[in-house]
């Protein structure tokens, strides 16, 4: 596999589909089960959205300008 990095500081909706972890603070921030990423209306901030069952029981905010947006490519 190989990184791409897919945008730093700054990320716009359409990229989510492309998006396979986020870099925080030197962490890497993967999708769990029944998660999905989502972006804040004003666009600073990157959420990881649990849900079970179809309804939302939670939710982690990230801010975008401190983030690096990563795409995991098989070669």
């Amino acid at each position: 596999m190989k990184d791409l990095i897919l945008s730093c500081f700054e990320l716009k909706k359409e990229d989510l589909k492309d998006l396979t972890y986020i870099q925080y603070q030197g962490k890497n921030i993967y999708l769990g089960k029944e998660q999905k990423w989502e972006i804040s209306p004003s666009g600073k901030t990157i959420y990881v959205v649990q849900y079970d069952k179809g309804e939302e029981i939670g939710r982690k905010g990230f801010r975008i300008s401190s983030c690096i947006f990563v795409s995991e490519l098989i070669d």
